[in-house]
């Protein structure tokens, strides 16, 4: 039977081979590689043909083959110069677990760095659980959506092994099933130096770090202030 290739199956290709060379190159230099070659340094990785195995190209023509792979630049393009985040395919299983199957061998040790105290301006929601993906974005499964655009998330323990206080901000959510719901967005993870934060690009791709304070302005305002 012929393969052919649906639009999910070509945003999930993007988003493999997007973060995967991010892993390498860091999120900012792959984003300017992707808008100057308009998508196409997807498809020239040492890992490209590997990942695109996962789709079963082998089993289509040569013409669709080829319309995957432009219709996979054209996908990378297109997020990244809207300045959006390209997901992949995110799997309901993986909420139990913490981890999707990617991610089941990644050593969360190495960025282990506990705060003393976290102090909070305001009462901020704590909902959900942290299921790693990498080297996809990390998301948030919990049984009801979140009441702000920002909250903290209640378990890290079981994706970490440890419980350490971060928060999601600049929320996407949606139901994917019966009393689950998945949040999307960027991680702030407090960290006690630069580089135990650099580390986490190797965890958490879609976050940023800050040492001593991350402060919200806005309808909403929102300090937080660690101590180390």
């Amino acid at each position: 039977m012929i393969k052919t290739f649906s639009q999910q199956d070509v945003h999930d290709a993007a988003a493999n081979l997007f973060w995967k060379i991010a892993e390498k190159k860091g999120v900012d230099s792959t984003c300017d590689a992707v808008i100057k070659s308009a998508g196409k340094c997807l498809l020239s990785q040492p890992f490209t043909a590997s990942i695109l195995d996962q789709y079963d190209v082998d089993k289509s023509s040569k013409a669709v083959q080829l319309a995957f792979c432009n219709a996979i630049a054209a996908e990378a393009e297109r997020y990244t110069v809207d300045e959006k985040n390209m997901d992949g395919i995110v799997y309901t299983e993986d909420a139990e677990a913490g981890r999707s199957p990617s991610a089941i061998q990644l050593d969360t040790s190495l960025v282990k760095a506990l705060p003393k105290l976290v102090k909070k301006s305001s009462e901020v929601q704590s909902i959900g659980r942290l299921c790693l993906r990498h080297p996809l974005p990390a998301v948030v499964f919990s049984e009801k959506a979140p009441e702000t655009t920002f909250f903290e998330v209640e378990d890290t323990t079981t994706a970490l092994g440890y419980h350490l206080p971060m928060f999601l901000f600049e929320i996407q959510c949606q139901q994917i099933g019966d009393d689950l719901f998945l949040s999307k967005g960027i991680f702030r993870i407090p960290v006690p130096d630069v580089t135990r934060g650099n580390m986490w690009a190797n965890v958490i791709q879609n976050s940023t770090r800050f040492v001593h304070q991350l402060e919200l302005v806005g309808a909403a305002s929102l300090k937080i202030e660690v101590t180390w």
